[in-house]
């Protein structure tokens, strides 16, 4: 038997399942990512780039070991094999043997049942492999880069150092003041108080917590380099200290830690080494020096972000838009405010929130340009409120996170290249940026011209009035990206289902009655103002393309300054058409864009990696036209469909390239 479905009724009988309204369905729930803590057995093979040097010993290793008859030793005596092998590298220093010292003291950690044991063979496997990284004496001048030992040693140095990292947390000891700890071979090592050069002072963080700890759930991508170090989580205890930019949790982000060495003083006859944990912001600080050599450090950007996303309170999208109250609208950040960079907006669209944005983010970051010179900000509203609301939200933001933010020159240049990204009902608030529509929307509403109506209204209902209708462009925004935009409407908002469905939603009290009132007032006037609906639409009903106020946002042209770009789903095939299930291409396609790409996806484009990529190519575009960046270098080629127009009446043929 073949069953047909009919997508209308489809579509009305979910928004309409009360079932899957109640705050407690996780049917829309709107985390997807999140992690879980790994064993101490998995943490061993933490993403295979921090875990040392492998579960055995090197051929190299072995090889040495049985060419000089130690094996046994090592089998049954390891503490007495590190000090000969120790003794005949003070006599005859080797590349060689240090490369096998560092390796046989991480294996017999990995091996050893006794932690204090086992730290003091991390302890000299990490002052060892330092010797040979970081000693210009041991390079082997024949193979340089091809030098297999370096990236082996590398290894090594990183996860003995995690295993040295974990024990001191386990005995407390991170923020003491200075401790003594011994290596295998004896020598004592004095760790002096840790260096922090993170984005808050030390006081500020609650904990550090190794990366290696964590598994990430539901994340396509892994955005790492590799590098020296350990990655760790630094968990603050604070929120953003800032009244116009929020964070939903106290604020998470990476760090990486470095231990560094300074060997002991000449004519100490005991030799005392001293020690110390180094603590880098990976965000800014992606080098350390070391004996005049630049040393990369590993950067781990994946799991301090899932960490933090895991941290932040879900929520039911679906309760959210039938309760504008359920969480509070505004501008929101996952990482700390950095006045250097370019803020780059993401606003969500119907029955969505920030958490929409986070594989896109999370991919959009593995690019060094990216991460370097843009931090990533997230609107959220509500979006059964109605749209010009929810956009004068969104410009008001905007306004007072400027005005609070670039106050300092550095702050102010890099505001004024900031980028919008808007995804369906976002774009329509997104587009709301690049308008000065003057009295056109009160015209449309009304009837009558702005001077007149000013006369009719209160000063609320005036206020009302000026900041949902009588709005102005945004100066500061430089470059607006349009996702899978009804720029003309739904036609799933106009099916009976969906309308009856929209009647659930609850509307802001002060709006409601303010423009309420403001309507009554105007419908009462004989003098040619025709008879106005009093009651106020909602976000979903002003999807439909019957609203005429959609129309009328769409006729608004948009800043001829401000270059604009566009990318749209297309169910079937990636050509210009058909629809991505919910919006048809004739109501997301522009004329106006710079760039138009059609991508084989769903109504959720901003997670098609296609898509993705294309706001890749998009940002760096921007980095390069703002001259952000020189680098010829930096821009990806685009897709066939994406190429930039000849000019903008050429627009639609070249999309269709």
């Amino acid at each position: 038997m073949i069953v047909k479905f009919d997508l209308k009724h489809c579509f009305g009988v979910v928004l309409c399942g009360t079932g899957l309204l109640l705050t407690s369905c996780t049917v829309f729930r709107a985390r997807e990512i999140d992690l879980d803590k790994r064993s101490h057995r998995e943490s061993k093979s933490y993403y295979r780039f921090t875990a040392g040097g492998g579960e055995n010993l090197s051929f190299q290793s072995q090889n040495f070991l049985s060419s000089s008859l130690l094996m046994s030793d090592f089998h049954s005596d390891g503490e007495k094999l590190v000090r000969r092998l120790a003794i005949r590298q003070e006599m005859e220093p080797s590349r060689m043997l240090l490369s096998v010292l560092s390796d046989v003291c991480f294996q017999l950690a990995q091996n050893a049942s006794d932690k204090d044991e086992a730290l003091r063979y991390d302890l000299a496997a990490v002052y060892y492999s330092s010797e040979l990284l970081f000693d210009e004496k041991y390079r082997d001048r024949n193979l340089g880069n091809f030098d297999p030992s370096i990236y082996q040693t590398a290894r090594i140095y990183n996860g003995a150092l995690a295993r040295i990292y974990a024990e001191l947390v386990r005995r407390d000891l991170l923020r003491k003041g200075q401790y003594r700890l011994q290596t295998a071979n004896g020598r004592d090592v004095i760790f002096d108080l840790p260096h922090y050069d993170l984005i808050y002072p030390a006081s500020a963080y609650q904990k550090f917590m190794l990366c290696s700890d964590y598994r990430i759930r539901n994340l396509s991508h892994f955005t790492y380099e590799f590098g020296l170090g350990v990655p760790i989580i630094a968990q603050t205890n604070r929120q953003t200290r800032y009244k116009a930019l929020l964070t939903a949790a106290p604020i998470a982000h990476g760090a990486t830690v470095f231990l560094r060495f300074t060997p002991a003083e000449k004519g100490d006859p005991k030799r005392v080494m001293h020690a110390r944990l180094e603590f880098y912001d990976n965000d800014r600080i992606r080098s350390v020096q070391v004996n005049g050599q630049k040393i990369p450090l590993i950067f781990d950007y994946s799991t301090p972000f899932a960490y933090y996303i895991s941290t932040m309170p879900d929520m039911n999208v679906v309760d959210y838009m039938l309760n504008p109250y359920r969480f509070q609208s505004g501008l929101y950040t996952l990482e700390p405010y950095q006045p250097n960079k370019i803020p780059v907006v993401l606003v969500h669209g119907l029955l969505s929130s920030i958490h929409t944005w986070m594989q896109m983010v999370n991919a959009l970051k593995n690019d060094p340009e990216i991460r370097k010179h843009c931090q990533f900000w997230f609107f959220t509203y509500s979006t059964g409120n109605p749209i010009l609301y929810s956009a004068s939200m969104l410009r008001n933001s905007l306004h007072k996170v400027h005005d609070e933010l670039a106050t300092t020159p550095e702050a102010k240049e890099a505001f004024r290249h900031m980028v919008i990204i808007g995804h369906s009902m976002g774009g329509l608030l997104t587009k709301t940026l690049l308008q000065d529509p003057g009295d056109i929307l009160v015209r449309k509403v009304t009837g009558k011209p702005w001077t007149e109506v000013e006369k009719l209204c209160t000063p609320e209902q005036k206020k009302m009035f000026e900041d949902i209708v009588l709005y102005k462009s945004v100066p500061f925004v430089r470059r607006v990206l349009f996702l899978a935009v009804p720029h003309r409407g739904a036609n799933l908002a106009s099916y009976s289902q969906v309308r009856t469905f929209a009647r659930l939603i609850e509307l802001p009290a002060d709006l409601v009655k303010d423009a309420t009132s403001a309507m009554k007032t105007l419908a009462r006037k004989k003098d040619g103002v025709p008879m106005l609906e009093t009651r106020i639409k909602n976000g979903l009903e002003e999807l439909s393309p019957k609203v005429p106020t959609l129309w009328a946002l769409d006729a608004i042209p948009l800043r001829p300054d401000v270059p604009r770009h566009s990318i749209i789903g297309n169910c079937k095939k990636d050509t210009p058409g058909g629809s991505d299930g919910v919006v048809e291409y004739s109501s997301s396609h522009r004329d106006d864009v710079r760039s138009e790409l059609v991508v084989k996806s769903g109504h959720s484009v901003q997670m098609n990696p296609v898509a993705v990529y294309e706001v890749r190519r998009i940002l760096l575009e921007h980095l390069k036209e703002e001259k952000i960046c020189d680098s010829k270098q930096l821009n990806p080629a685009p897709r066939s469909n994406a190429e930039k127009p000849a000019s903008r009446k050429d627009a639609p043929a070249a999309a269709r390239q």
